[in-house]
């Protein structure tokens, strides 16, 4: 991996870089990270983005946690030396892009990212928070709700998405 003599100030674990690879060559980009808290989720996801951007990715969105948008900067510039910022209107220049999720899936910001070209890689940690709920987008009489609020993110999220790789990230275990 090229991304690994971008990697500043620490060695990322075997398992860490394993990861990555396998989620660069057999996935093409396209996986679920589904581990433990702390077990090295961002620096696995760290090492998939420098590498994709290195292989030429120009375009890279991150949908994160609004809570968690700081700590993804300052790790992926600190140990990566990836800058990404926090832009919700220019969607169209290379780059990194940072998205809270809560503005990812509204209205506000599924249409800008809709109308713009597929990314090179998205990556959405915390996403069973997007993608699962899905008890709360039936009604009581067990009928799907199209407009439950749940299901209205998942869908415009989704409606962005398209033919992009994405990786999402999760620490609930598969058991659950």
């Amino acid at each position: 991996l090229i991304a690994l003599s971008l990697v500043r100030d620490f060695e990322p674990l075997e398992h860490q870089v394993k990861t990555a690879r396998t989620v660069l060559q057999r996935m093409r980009g396209r996986a679920l990270l589904c581990d433990e808290v702390g077990m090295g989720k961002t620096i696995e996801a760290g090492l998939v983005i420098a590498q994709s951007r290195a292989e030429g990715a120009q375009r890279i969105l991150l949908i994160v946690p609004k809570s968690l948008i700081g700590q993804w900067q300052n790790e992926l510039l600190n140990l990566f030396g990836i800058e990404a910022r926090e832009d919700h209107s220019n969607f169209v220049s290379p780059g990194v892009y940072l998205l809270g999720r809560e503005f990812a899936g509204s209205e506000r910001g599924a249409e800008p990212l809709a109308a713009c070209a597929p990314f090179d890689l998205v990556v959405i940690d915390e996403a069973h928070e997007i993608f699962a709920g899905l008890h709360k987008r039936y009604g009581r009489d067990g009928l799907y709700d199209e407009t439950s609020d749940e299901a209205v993110m998942a869908h415009r999220v989704r409606s962005f998405l398209r033919t992009s790789p994405v990786l999402l990230l999760t620490a609930t275990p598969m058991q659950n």
